[in-house]
């Protein structure tokens, strides 16, 4: 929704974009993240978007919208109209404040969605990916020594597209490599198969391996899309 690295937000135009790519790729569940989803004023019209395109959307928040009506009364339609399509992860860690857990988690019930409160084990700095922010020194604990985000089987296929619709291939915002308006009539399983195909080679014995990996090779490497 919007870029950690900026204040630029996704519009509902582009949200649109990736929505037909997301469908003409096959791409059947999607993680929406990356900032608190209400703080874009078209927030709404942008899930709308995403979610009609998939089977499964995943939508995390840390639940602040709880005092705001409009916005509630904005989840009352989105769930009434998607419900069985998508579900709820509320952040409950020591970055947020957590005083509105509650209180959203039973709001989110009373209006039929699926709804989940983060486990202690699911919000520590060796589970927490830092997504968009990769610029080595996120990359800490964990998955600086010993771990590989993309090796865990339910990460594998993964890949981050942000609110400009640039493809990279890890949540982590590591290597750009390719943008949506590329792959609208489809094409972009072998683009991600043909990039994915680069590392088999390479030693990875981390997410700050791979990124210092990806550093060291030559510009082309990277593809820089405004």
């Amino acid at each position: 929704m919007s870029s950690p690295k900026s204040n630029i937000m996704m519009t509902v135009e582009k949200a649109k974009e990736i929505a037909k790519f997301l469908k003409s790729n096959d791409i059947e569940s999607i993680n929406l993240m990356g900032g608190e989803f209400f703080c874009n004023p078209d927030w709404f019209e942008i899930y709308s978007a995403l979610i009609s395109s998939v089977k499964y959307a995943r939508l995390v928040t840390n639940g602040d919208w709880v005092n705001n009506m409009k916005v509630k009364t904005q989840l009352m339609t989105l769930v009434s109209l998607f419900n069985k399509q998508i579900y709820f992860c509320i952040s409950k860690d020591k970055w947020h404040t957590n005083k509105n857990v509650d209180a959203a988690k039973a709001f989110l019930e009373d209006i039929g969605a699926i709804v989940k409160v983060a486990t202690e084990d699911q919000t520590t700095d060796q589970s927490i990916v830092p997504v968009g922010r990769a610029n080595g020194k996120y990359i800490s604990g964990l998955y600086d020594m010993m771990g590989c985000y993309c090796q865990n089987p339910k990460n594998k296929y993964s890949f981050l597209i942000d609110e400009k619709g640039n493809i990279f291939k890890c949540s982590f915002g590591v290597l750009c490599y390719a943008h949506v308006d590329e792959y609208l009539e489809g094409g972009f399983r072998q683009k991600f198969k043909e990039t994915n195909s680069k590392f088999y080679s390479v030693f990875i014995s981390s997410c700050q391996s791979c990124y210092n990996f990806i550093s060291s090779q030559k510009p082309e490497f990277i593809v820089d899309y405004d």
